[in-house]
């Protein structure tokens, strides 16, 4: 197998079993990464047990590092600073890749002037279930590129995007105010995508990259994260909004009727009950999130974000300067 020029996120927490999954499937990905970069912030040693395992088990390139912190977003950023490869790619511990993942993400940024590739997320588990009840899924019928402002909840999922390394920096990387391990439930993946169109970035919605996502097996559990995204959207474009971003404040506006006309008023028009109780739950959690938008931290890191983000003006890459991503050339050095 070639080597491409992608590091590979993964965070985990807690999960070694899932962790291990994800790195087996990675592992026999037709493409490998040039390394898998796993940044740890577990209670124990299991996920430094996989990791080991996997170092001397497979063909994989595995940097491994234990931060004795909590919080998604300060570890992907330990992640990025880490990373070597031109491209960076994130997944989550509980997915599992195709194995022509990293192929279609390189593929993609080779045939694109795209500044961000995402791609499919399936359900790897109860897909019977509607299409509200699933978590973090991304079904696109057809690629299509996205540039100017739009609600990035329609872009991708984190579980599945990948970056030019460059772009990350420039923008300001992730926001760690935000995400799991926050008093912001979630949200680290929107903010990103919403502040590199700020930067008149370019996002590739690629469905032929695909990773799958499993689904808990606890409705109640599913409950709670739908509560727990909507907070998170919430008080980001809240604190957003509040920073005289006006089209924030209309997707915000917009995430309310869904969730009290489409699903609360919907659900209990067509007898629906799981639709129901999920529009009441994500309503009550929009609700919530919006006292966010009168902490001052909070909404001072927002504004410095965005501020970044319009300063990086993003120009659109020529193909043609592009690095080979699917060989390791000479010309392209680790960085220390």
């Amino acid at each position: 197998m070639n080597i491409g020029d992608i590091s590979v996120v993964v965070c985990t927490r807690d999960r070694p079993e899932a962790l291990r999954t994800c790195l087996e499937s990675i592992s026999r990905s037709l493409l490998l990464p040039r390394e898998v970069v796993v940044i740890d912030q577990s209670s124990n040693d299991g996920a430094k047990l996989v990791a080991a395992e996997c170092i001397s088990n497979s063909d994989l390139h595995i940097r491994y590092y234990q931060h004795n912190g909590i919080g998604h977003t300060t570890a992907r950023n330990i992640g990025i600073r880490m990373s070597l490869g031109y491209i960076i790619a994130f997944t989550d511990d509980d997915c599992v890749v195709d194995k022509s993942w990293l192929q279609a993400i390189c593929t993609a940024f080779e045939k694109s002037c795209a500044n961000c590739i995402c791609g499919q997320t399936i359900a790897a588990s109860h897909h019977e279930r509607p299409k509200s009840a699933r978590l973090s899924t991304f079904r696109p019928l057809r690629p299509r590129t996205v540039r100017g402002l739009c609600n990035p909840l329609m872009v991708g999922r984190g579980n599945n995007m990948a970056f030019r390394r460059s772009d990350l920096l420039k923008i300001g990387g992730f926001n760690e105010k935000i995400g799991v391990g926050t008093s912001v439930y979630a949200g680290d993946d929107t903010d990103i995508f919403y502040r590199l169109i700020l930067a008149k970035g370019t996002i590739a919605v690629t469905p032929e990259v695909i990773i799958h996502h499993a689904q808990p097996d606890n409705w109640q559990m599913v409950i709670r994260k739908k509560r727990g995204y909507a907070i998170s959207f919430s008080a980001i474009f809240a604190g957003k909004a509040m920073h005289g971003d006006i089209y924030a404040g209309m997707l915000l506006l917009g995430k309310f009727m869904y969730e009290a006309v489409f699903l609360l008023l919907g659900g209990v028009l067509s007898m629906r009950r799981h639709v129901a109780e999920i529009g009441w739950h994500s309503l009550m959690g929009s609700l919530s999130g919006l006292k966010f938008a009168f902490n001052r931290d909070f909404t001072s890191e927002i504004g410095r974000l965005a501020i970044t983000a319009r300063k990086a003006n993003l120009e659109m890459p020529a193909t043609s300067g592009m690095p080979n991503l699917t060989s390791r050339p000479s010309e392209i050095q680790d960085r220390p």
